[in-house]
């Protein structure tokens, strides 16, 4: 792990591990120069003194480098905050969004990737058992608005982008929302940043009477199949943005922490993600 975090420095971080370590030993050289204007013997001569200076110099240059594994984020004039992590969603303790397709179709292989957290949460957490995902389902929206769609397999119900299902499996709540369109002739799952918005729009609308003050976890949604073509960390600021902006219109939860696949390690750096002025 140490290794890949200077392989990072080294490919992502090399611009602000040079400036901080020239800042660092600017900083040093000025704080020397000025005490030695009163003792001149406090000032470095040798290799051994220097060598000193300049491994200080890196060692603030690199540690203020390090790619960061968390921060957290506190909202102004709101006592929320977002949290930024990286992990494994599916190990979190709380309530875990998930994001799905517009049929909430549940049949892996075609209509849903088991590399998707979709896929994922059909074959690890009901143990692939399509049936008990679409039970679930079916109660969690009896009585929601949807749209019946003749395919030739695969569940026929639509619903609109941002539909939540809340579902409890094994002392866990899942907040199931519908973020990709599926084009119902190819299979293929997509979405804008008109689907993006929608589906936050509506998971934060249903997180905010579901969670019940437990954790929300939420992973970074518009990458993979069914992404929305924009970097991975633009992503992350519409997704702090979305929060951001349905929790000062109403309260959703104190804390909203965001999951990161670890792989995004090389094309996130978190120390870079800024909320700005609101």
């Amino acid at each position: 792990m140490i290794f890949r975090d200077f392989i990072f420095i080294l490919k992502h971080a090399t611009n602000r591990f040079c400036v901080f370590s020239f800042a660092a030993y600017g900083a040093l050289w000025t704080v020397i120069e000025s005490v030695s204007a009163f003792d001149s013997q406090l000032k470095p001569t040798g290799a051994i003194e220097y060598g000193v200076l300049v491994l200080l110099s890196l060692t603030v240059g690199a540690w203020k480098a390090w790619p960061s594994k968390h921060i957290e984020i506190c909202i102004p004039i709101s006592d929320s905050s977002v949290v930024v992590e990286f992990g494994d969603i599916f190990s979190k303790e709380g309530c875990i969004a998930i994001q799905v397709n517009e049929f909430f179709d549940s049949l892996l292989g075609d209509h849903v990737s088991p590399q998707t957290l979709h896929g994922q949460f059909i074959r690890d957490v009901l143990g692939g058992q399509s049936a008990s995902f679409d039970a679930l389902v079916e109660s969690a929206l009896a009585g929601v608005p949807h749209e019946v769609v003749q395919r030739r397999s695969g569940n026929s119900r639509r619903y609109k982008i941002g539909t939540t299902a809340s579902v409890d499996v094994n002392s866990k709540r899942y907040l199931l929302f519908a973020f990709a369109k599926t084009d119902i002739v190819t299979l293929k799952a997509y979405a804008t940043l008109h689907e993006f918005w929608d589906a936050l729009s509506g998971l934060w609308e249903v997180a905010r009477v579901r969670s019940n003050g437990n954790p929300i976890f939420v992973p970074l949604i518009g990458t993979g199949l069914s992404g929305v073509g924009l970097p991975e960390r633009y992503l992350l600021e519409l997704l702090i943005l979305s929060f951001v902006y349905h929790t000062k219109k109403n309260k959703i939860s104190k804390q909203v922490t965001i999951v990161l696949h670890p792989s995004l390690r090389r094309m996130i750096d978190l120390k870079s993600i800024k909320l700005g002025e609101q």
